[in-house]
């Protein structure tokens, strides 16, 4: 029996769409603040087209100090270790490509467990919106908070979202930090497709002016 090209293309195609989704971002406006959580994203674009100009915080910037309201699971984080690397992932309970990367930064914070490697993951929803998320079940039937083993936060507040997302121009979820051993920003983009820059980051063969386009340099 020859087997179906169409089931073979319907296949293939649904692999492809459940990638493209899980590399896409959520549209959030950083102005309206903690009611963020009661509102669904009105637009999914691609990250590219949700990045605003001429922003105050680039890549080889000192990474702004960091004070979250609520640690969920993990350690606090009060400075960034010199010598530590740190990855600051922003999202959502509500955002379906943030859901998505889940896994991906668990796989990573599990890889690279002993490398000085620490994902931080920061939502600005209220407290008790990201508890009840974490009871709640994936498609794989397992709970969300036994999906995440990296450290989880939230900050209503906004100041970290407004310090590293709005200082950068960002205003798609999930964006990723990856924060160097020295404590400047190394690299800010979708969290799906970070993982050759990780690696050459934790093992000192990442030049960052590769990820900074010459017009916007900043050195300071």
């Amino acid at each position: 029996m020859r087997p179906d090209n169409r089931s073979s293309r319907a296949v293939a195609t649904v692999v492809a769409a459940i990638a493209l989704v899980a590399q896409t971002a959520c549209t959030v406006e950083p102005k309206q603040g903690p009611q963020l959580a009661n509102r669904q994203p009105a637009v999914v674009k691609r990250e590219r087209s949700v990045q605003r100009e001429n922003p105050s915080l680039a890549i080889g910037d000192v990474a702004p100090a960091i004070d979250i309201e609520h640690y969920i699971k993990g350690d606090g984080v009060t400075r960034f270790e010199r010598g530590r690397v740190y990855v600051l992932e922003f999202w959502a309970t509500w955002c379906g490509p943030c859901r998505s990367s889940i896994p991906h930064l668990s796989k990573l914070q599990k890889q690279y467990a002993g490398q000085e490697m620490v994902v931080i993951g920061v939502s600005r929803e209220p407290l008790d919106v990201v508890v009840a998320f974490l009871k709640k079940k994936n498609r794989n039937g397992r709970l969300w908070s036994d999906e995440i083993a990296y450290t989880l936060t939230t900050d209503p507040d906004g100041s970290v979202s407004n310090d590293y997302m709005r200082a950068a121009g960002r205003r798609g979820i999930p964006t990723a930090f990856i924060i160097g051993k020295d404590g400047r920003i190394e690299w800010i983009g979708h969290p799906m497709r970070m993982d050759d820059v990780l690696e050459a980051v934790l093992s000192d063969e990442w030049d960052r002016a590769l990820a900074t386009p010459a017009s916007s340099s900043r050195k300071g």
